[in-house]
């Protein structure tokens, strides 16, 4: 049973991972020359720092409230135009593997 614990606490992780992944480019700059916004780094930094927060201490409920925060953010970002549309898309897939790999 412990081991088995590991394995969703480590899937659990590592979909935080991918979402840390998707957000780095959207955190830097994607592709040369596109700049990125000052206002909304620090919006998606805090809401992924409360993503990892909660799935770290096992607030699963507040991880999902924090993942679904994170993608409002990401669509409130695409559509004021901070964000493209592949950035936006990558935020969302991540968020729904984690979203996926979190106990109910």
């Amino acid at each position: 049973m412990r081991n088995t614990d590991h394995m969703r606490s480590t899937r659990r992780r590592v979909a935080v991972a991918a979402l840390v992944l998707a957000l780095a480019p959207a955190l830097g700059s994607c592709g040369g020359d596109e700049a990125v916004p000052s206002e909304q780094v620090p919006a998606l930094g805090k809401r992924l720092d409360e993503v990892d927060a909660a799935v770290g201490s096992g607030d699963y409920a507040g991880a999902r409230v924090a993942v679904k925060e994170l993608v409002a953010e990401a669509a409130r970002a695409q559509v004021d135009g901070e964000l493209s549309d592949e950035q936006a898309q990558r935020i969302v897939t991540a968020a729904r593997s984690v979203l996926e790999n979190l106990p109910d």
